[in-house]
Protein backbone atom coordinates (compact mmCIF):
# COMPACT_ATOMS: atom_id res chain seq x y z
CA UNK A 1 0.00 0.00 0.00
CA UNK A 2 1.44 3.38 -0.94
CA UNK A 3 1.29 6.62 1.44
CA UNK A 4 -0.96 9.76 1.52
CA UNK A 5 0.33 13.11 0.46
CA UNK A 6 -0.08 14.09 3.82
CA UNK A 7 2.49 10.95 5.24
CA UNK A 8 4.84 12.12 2.81
CA UNK A 9 4.86 15.26 4.06
CA UNK A 10 5.79 14.02 7.63
CA UNK A 11 6.98 10.16 7.18
CA UNK A 12 7.79 8.16 10.56
CA UNK A 13 10.17 5.80 10.90
CA UNK A 14 8.05 3.21 9.42
CA UNK A 15 7.02 5.36 6.81
CA UNK A 16 10.84 6.23 5.67
CA UNK A 17 11.48 2.37 5.50
CA UNK A 18 8.49 2.16 2.81
CA UNK A 19 9.96 4.65 0.85
CA UNK A 20 13.19 3.17 0.85
CA UNK A 21 11.69 0.02 -0.84
CA UNK A 22 9.13 1.61 -2.77
CA UNK A 23 9.62 3.66 -6.20
CA UNK A 24 6.50 5.38 -6.57
CA UNK A 25 6.36 6.57 -3.13
CA UNK A 26 9.88 7.77 -3.69
CA UNK A 27 9.15 9.79 -6.42
CA UNK A 28 6.17 11.55 -5.01
CA UNK A 29 8.34 12.37 -1.96
CA UNK A 30 10.62 14.15 -4.24
CA UNK A 31 8.04 15.98 -6.42
CA UNK A 32 6.86 17.05 -3.12
CA UNK A 33 9.69 17.71 -1.31
CA UNK A 34 10.85 19.85 -4.93
CA UNK A 35 7.37 22.13 -5.06
CA UNK A 36 7.98 23.03 -1.32
CA UNK A 37 11.45 23.96 -2.28
CA UNK A 38 10.06 25.96 -5.40
CA UNK A 39 7.04 27.79 -2.70
CA UNK A 40 9.88 28.86 -0.74
CA UNK A 41 11.68 30.72 -3.15
CA UNK A 42 8.92 32.89 -4.43
CA UNK A 43 9.35 36.11 -3.23
CA UNK A 44 6.83 37.80 -0.91
CA UNK A 45 5.52 40.72 -1.92
CA UNK A 46 3.37 43.42 0.54
CA UNK A 47 0.11 44.34 0.12
CA UNK A 48 -0.18 48.33 0.30
CA UNK A 49 -2.02 49.54 3.29
CA UNK A 50 -5.03 51.45 1.79
CA UNK A 51 -8.42 52.47 3.41
CA UNK A 52 -10.85 50.06 1.37
CA UNK A 53 -13.71 52.60 2.81
CA UNK A 54 -11.82 54.91 0.30
CA UNK A 55 -11.06 52.44 -2.18
CA UNK A 56 -15.03 51.49 -2.30
CA UNK A 57 -16.18 55.23 -2.20
CA UNK A 58 -14.02 55.76 -5.53
CA UNK A 59 -15.82 53.53 -7.32
CA UNK A 60 -19.24 53.82 -5.76
CA UNK A 61 -21.02 56.72 -7.58
CA UNK A 62 -22.32 58.83 -5.02
CA UNK A 63 -26.57 58.55 -3.97
CA UNK A 64 -28.77 60.84 -3.41
CA UNK A 65 -30.96 61.01 -0.14
CA UNK A 66 -34.21 60.42 -2.27
CA UNK A 67 -33.03 56.91 -3.43
CA UNK A 68 -31.59 55.74 -0.11
CA UNK A 69 -35.03 56.52 1.39
CA UNK A 70 -37.42 55.07 -1.65
CA UNK A 71 -34.57 52.22 -1.26
CA UNK A 72 -35.33 51.68 2.89
CA UNK A 73 -38.46 52.21 2.29
CA UNK A 74 -39.29 49.39 -0.49
CA UNK A 75 -36.88 46.85 1.42
CA UNK A 76 -39.18 46.84 4.07
CA UNK A 77 -42.30 46.46 1.94
CA UNK A 78 -40.50 43.78 0.04
CA UNK A 79 -39.50 41.36 2.84
CA UNK A 80 -43.08 41.05 4.06
CA UNK A 81 -44.50 40.08 0.59
CA UNK A 82 -41.83 38.11 -0.05
CA UNK A 83 -42.03 36.20 3.11
CA UNK A 84 -45.31 35.01 2.33
CA UNK A 85 -45.53 35.02 -1.09
CA UNK A 86 -42.50 32.63 -2.07
CA UNK A 87 -43.34 29.64 -0.79
CA UNK A 88 -46.82 30.02 -2.41
CA UNK A 89 -45.15 31.05 -5.70
CA UNK A 90 -42.96 27.81 -5.59
CA UNK A 91 -45.65 25.55 -5.22
CA UNK A 92 -47.73 27.22 -7.90
CA UNK A 93 -44.79 26.89 -9.84
CA UNK A 94 -44.07 23.41 -9.27
CA UNK A 95 -47.90 22.45 -9.65
CA UNK A 96 -47.74 24.24 -13.24
CA UNK A 97 -44.27 22.32 -14.04
CA UNK A 98 -45.88 19.09 -13.07
CA UNK A 99 -49.20 19.83 -15.24
CA UNK A 100 -47.29 20.53 -18.10
CA UNK A 101 -45.07 17.40 -17.10
CA UNK A 102 -47.86 15.26 -17.18
CA UNK A 103 -49.58 16.99 -20.17
CA UNK A 104 -46.38 16.25 -22.49
CA UNK A 105 -46.08 12.89 -21.39
CA UNK A 106 -49.75 11.85 -21.34
CA UNK A 107 -50.31 14.25 -25.11
CA UNK A 108 -53.96 14.14 -23.95
CA UNK A 109 -55.85 17.17 -22.99
CA UNK A 110 -55.86 17.91 -19.54
CA UNK A 111 -58.29 16.36 -17.18
CA UNK A 112 -61.14 17.73 -15.71
CA UNK A 113 -59.32 17.25 -12.17
CA UNK A 114 -56.31 19.03 -13.55
CA UNK A 115 -58.46 22.09 -14.75
CA UNK A 116 -60.17 22.36 -11.76
CA UNK A 117 -56.25 22.25 -9.59
CA UNK A 118 -55.57 25.23 -12.40
CA UNK A 119 -58.52 27.55 -11.08
CA UNK A 120 -57.66 26.55 -7.55
CA UNK A 121 -54.01 27.92 -7.73
CA UNK A 122 -55.29 31.16 -9.56
CA UNK A 123 -57.17 31.49 -7.16
CA UNK A 124 -54.75 30.93 -4.16
CA UNK A 125 -52.69 33.72 -6.14
CA UNK A 126 -55.36 36.32 -5.89
CA UNK A 127 -56.44 35.58 -2.69
CA UNK A 128 -52.50 35.61 -1.33
CA UNK A 129 -52.48 39.24 -3.31
CA UNK A 130 -55.51 40.02 -1.47
CA UNK A 131 -54.44 39.36 1.85
CA UNK A 132 -51.32 40.78 1.74
CA UNK A 133 -53.47 44.52 0.43
CA UNK A 134 -54.94 44.28 3.56
CA UNK A 135 -53.75 46.62 6.01
CA UNK A 136 -54.09 46.59 9.95
CA UNK A 137 -51.28 48.21 12.46
CA UNK A 138 -47.74 46.87 12.24
CA UNK A 139 -47.75 45.01 15.53
CA UNK A 140 -50.97 43.11 14.63
CA UNK A 141 -49.96 42.73 10.76
CA UNK A 142 -46.71 41.35 11.57
CA UNK A 143 -47.79 38.65 14.26
CA UNK A 144 -50.78 37.68 11.40
CA UNK A 145 -47.68 37.82 9.01
CA UNK A 146 -45.97 35.07 10.46
CA UNK A 147 -49.10 32.99 10.94
CA UNK A 148 -49.99 32.92 8.06
CA UNK A 149 -46.57 32.29 6.24
CA UNK A 150 -46.25 29.15 9.06
CA UNK A 151 -49.51 27.83 7.80
CA UNK A 152 -48.88 28.74 3.97
CA UNK A 153 -45.24 26.56 4.71
CA UNK A 154 -47.02 23.92 5.83
CA UNK A 155 -49.54 23.97 3.22
CA UNK A 156 -46.73 24.13 0.43
CA UNK A 157 -45.07 21.58 1.53
CA UNK A 158 -47.48 19.43 1.70
CA UNK A 159 -48.56 19.94 -1.91
CA UNK A 160 -44.90 19.65 -3.10
CA UNK A 161 -44.88 16.23 -1.44
CA UNK A 162 -47.82 15.06 -2.98
CA UNK A 163 -46.98 16.27 -6.57
CA UNK A 164 -42.98 14.53 -5.77
CA UNK A 165 -44.80 11.45 -4.33
CA UNK A 166 -46.88 11.24 -7.51
CA UNK A 167 -50.17 11.10 -5.71
CA UNK A 168 -53.14 10.77 -7.41
CA UNK A 169 -55.13 14.16 -8.67
CA UNK A 170 -57.82 13.77 -5.87
CA UNK A 171 -55.32 14.07 -3.55
CA UNK A 172 -54.00 16.79 -4.66
CA UNK A 173 -57.22 18.56 -5.99
CA UNK A 174 -57.99 18.20 -1.94
CA UNK A 175 -54.95 19.84 -0.76
CA UNK A 176 -55.07 23.06 -3.23
CA UNK A 177 -59.08 23.09 -1.79
CA UNK A 178 -57.71 23.29 1.66
CA UNK A 179 -55.24 26.21 0.66
CA UNK A 180 -58.44 28.04 -0.89
CA UNK A 181 -60.27 27.44 2.17
CA UNK A 182 -57.61 28.60 4.64
CA UNK A 183 -56.88 32.04 2.31
CA UNK A 184 -60.41 32.63 1.76
CA UNK A 185 -60.70 32.58 5.64
CA UNK A 186 -57.67 34.53 6.50
CA UNK A 187 -59.01 36.87 3.91
CA UNK A 188 -62.18 37.57 5.94
CA UNK A 189 -60.53 37.98 9.07
CA UNK A 190 -58.60 40.63 7.84
CA UNK A 191 -61.33 42.38 6.58
CA UNK A 192 -63.19 42.30 9.29
CA UNK A 193 -60.29 43.59 11.25
CA UNK A 194 -60.01 46.45 9.12
CA UNK A 195 -63.94 46.80 9.10
CA UNK A 196 -63.88 46.56 13.27
CA UNK A 197 -61.01 49.42 13.50
CA UNK A 198 -62.88 51.88 11.06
Amino acid sequence: MHLTDEELLAPTEAQQVHLIGCNLCSQRYENLVAMREQMQAIPSKQMPNRNWAEVFAHYQPPESTETKVVKLNAKQSDKKFWYLAMPSMAASLLAVAMLVNVYMNHQARPTEIEGQIAILINQTNMLQAQLLESGGSQAGRSVQLASVRYQMNQIDSTIQTAYLANESEQVILALWQNKVSLLQRLVEQSIQTNVLKV
